[in-house]
């Protein structure tokens, strides 16, 4: 019987991606009272000293947990404070000689103490004792694409691990190889060593190992451009005793002359029917015509709202997102006939990707195109689906591009104001949200199109000492919208319609100004400005807008008559004055009233 992959090659990835998972802050497994001691147990007498041993917990939400340690000098090794509740799955890897080994282990009730022990045995690179098994490809539909999920079953008759280290990969036979189709994309490792152990080079797939004892499955996926018909042409350079194709009911066909009928499957994702081959020779292909039928009309989730979090530092951006669904009616929604009901596209270089508990349970799988693919069941109602994933940092600048399969109503992000400068020409600025600990600046867009990009942009700031220079900007910034009005000044007098475009254009750069000043005053609710350089900002930007409006109110006046004698002009800098106006509204110098006489 084939050993259940949650152990052998799960263990594999645990104990091989430890310490990245160190890196990317794993919480701790659940603590209490209880202990896990072990012994790594050699197949010769020396014992295992100083190897990394890691404790991996998985508890009944579905949250993950990390500890790790290393043998002491016989070989011996404790995690002490830990839960005994026997709903948590404990897996206990170690790492000797560049090959994990593993074991479950569980709490029964009443236990406080669980003893394991870790068999260490030396690495073979001899296939005698490999026999290869059948082969397994699941076809399903995706977002974009016909996901294909192929799996290799291995046999290890000895009791050694077989396994061909990097180093003497060259040359080597790999314990079984394979080959992607042509126009494959979006290839992924499955529970299994990853890169570690599979590797593609072009279209040609090979694994290295470890195999250990018994029966194990290796497992990949990858996909094709959905088209109204496909061919899959999938080839066995090793062979394979036979293959089992498996479709969902109602869903993907797949047809071949050897394909024979033998009925139907139940799996977690739905009843599919089964076909079958015979044995096909080394260098043999397995030809398939996929048929993509037509699905019925059925209810589909409805993304009400989005709101995503964003963490920026110098190495990544860290999003937390939070899709808000509505599902009418009173009963669960799920997949018909294998097709996603919601895709939630990511950006190509997410990473990290994790979920929150309820989120797991609504049949996420990875579309070969990247993006998420939903098959339920959703409850009615409204269903929160929460994830979280990192971006590298660009450094200077760190750009986030977001779209959704379906329209938006409301987009709203949050950001961790770390001293930062945020554009967007598609997102609205609101006032920030400021907390005891924490300041996040907030925007939003509303009515998000289906497949409509939302750019960020997110650049530091310069450190608190570069005020001066911001105040320097702020300087110029006046003096440039000084020098456009100066510019447009002489085109005031040439006819009524320039005059009507030169007051547009003042008008237009009056309110850029007063958006300068309602920024000013959020930099200075975010500590981003000091009092001083906000308040002499601020003063100069106001005078020009008040500058402005006035010039704006005196164009306004009706248009003299042509007999009508001359407007009287500003005796400091010639602007027209309008009678009763004691004060002139270009430069502010006092008119003089009826009867003075002239300076």
């Amino acid at each position: 019987m084939t050993r259940p992959l949650a152990l052998t090659l799960g263990l594999v990835v645990l104990v091989a991606a430890a310490a990245r998972a160190q890196e990317e802050t794993t919480p701790d497994v659940p603590t209490g009272d209880a202990a896990i001691h072990g012994r790594l147990v050699p197949a010769a007498d020396e014992p295992v000293a100083d190897a990394p041993v890691i404790l991996y917990s998985l508890s009944p939400s579905g949250d993950p947990g990390l500890r790790t340690t290393r043998s002491d000098a016989d070989g011996a090794f404790a995690f002490e404070g830990i839960s005994s509740d026997p709903q948590v799955v404990y897996l206990v890897g170690a790492r000797v000689g560049g090959v994990p080994f593993g074991t479950r282990a569980r709490f029964e009730p009443g236990e406080r103490l669980h003893r394991v022990e870790l068999a260490i045995s030396a690495p073979t690179q001899s296939l005698e004792a490999r026999v290869i098994g059948d082969v397994r490809l699941r076809l399903e539909r995706g977002c974009t694409h016909l996901r294909v999920l192929q799996s290799q079953t291995l046999r290890n008759d000895s009791d050694r691990v077989i396994h061909v280290p990097p180093e003497l990969r060259a040359g080597a036979a790999p314990l079984f190889s394979a080959a992607l189709p042509a126009g494959a994309e979006g290839f992924e490792p499955l529970l299994s060593a990853g890169t570690e152990g599979l590797e593609l080079s072009g279209d040609a797939l090979r694994f290295w190992g470890p195999l250990h004892p018994g029966e194990h499955e290796i497992e990949w996926s990858y996909g094709l451009p959905l088209r109204d018909a496909l061919a899959l042409r999938v080839a066995f350079p090793d062979g394979a005793p036979r293959v089992q194709v498996l479709t969902p009911v109602g869903g993907v066909r797949a047809e071949a002359p050897e394909l024979v009928a033998e009925g139907e499957q139940a799996l977690p994702s739905g009843a599919h029917g089964l076909q079958s081959t015979g044995a096909l020779a080394p260098g043999g292909a397995l030809e398939l015509q996929i048929q993509l039928p037509d699905l019925p009309v059925s209810r589909a989730p409805r993304l009400e709202e989005a709101r995503i979090w964003l963490e920026l530092d110098d190495v990544a951006l860290d999003v937390s997102e939070q899709h808000l669904l509505r599902v009418e009616g009173e009963d669960d929604l799920e997949a018909v006939g294998g097709a996603p009901l919601l895709c939630v596209p990511l950006p190509a270089d997410a990473r990290s990707l994790r979920f929150a508990t309820g989120t797991l349970g609504l049949g996420l799988t990875r579309d070969p195109s990247g993006a998420l693919a939903l098959h339920g069941p959703i409850p009615p109602g409204e269903t929160s689906l929460a994830l979280r994933y990192r971006l590298p940092s660009g450094g200077r600048s760190t750009r986030l591009v977001r779209s959704f399969a379906s329209e938006v109503p409301l987009l709203q992000i949050f950001i961790a104001d770390t001293g930062l400068l945020v554009e967007s020409p598609r997102l609205h600025r609101k006032r920030p949200i400021i907390t005891e600990d924490r300041i996040h600046l907030q925007l939003e867009a509303f009515s998000v199109e289906a497949g409509e990009e939302v750019a960020l942009t997110l650049e530091p700031l310069p450190a608190r000492g570069a005020s001066a220079g911001m105040l320097a900007s702020g300087v110029v910034l006046v003096g440039a919208l000084s020098a456009l009005a100066f510019l447009a000044a002489p085109l005031r007098s040439a006819n009524t319609e320039v005059a009507a475009e030169v007051q547009t254009a003042s008008a237009i750069e009056r309110a850029a100004l007063v958006r300068s000043i309602e920024a000013l005053d959020e930099d200075l609710e975010t500590g981003k400005l000091s009092q001083e350089d906000h308040d002499s900002m601020r003063t100069a930007l106001r005078a020009r807008a008040v500058a402005l409006l006035a010039a704006e109110r005196a164009g306004a006046q009706p248009e003299a008559k042509p007999d009508a004698k001359p407007a009287p002009g500003c005796p400091a800098c010639g602007h027209g004055i309008r009678p009763g106006d004691r004060f002139c509204a270009q430069c502010g110098a006092r008119q003089p009233a009826a009867g003075d006489a002239p300076a």
